[in-house]
């Protein structure tokens, strides 16, 4: 994933198959640089990924290997 045109500050969010948290990349920058965005990803495979607002992560306590419900 790579953040082009992103106004604000994002947690990632990267969730496995079993629905279980495998990594969280917290506070990802918004791209300053056109065309020389960074990108990011999960060190293992997932299924889903769930964007929300940077720091909301560690002010909810979500940590990996919590399981989502959906």
């Amino acid at each position: 994933f790579w953040m082009k045109n992103m106004l604000i500050s994002l947690d990632m969010i990267f969730i496995g198959g079993d629905k279980k948290i495998n990594h969280i990349s917290e506070k990802i920058p918004p791209c300053q640089k056109q065309g020389l965005c960074p990108t990011y990803g999960s060190p293992a495979l997932v299924k889903y990924v769930l964007e929300v607002p940077g720091g909301y992560a560690k002010k909810n306590q979500i940590n990996i290997g919590d399981e989502l419900i959906f």
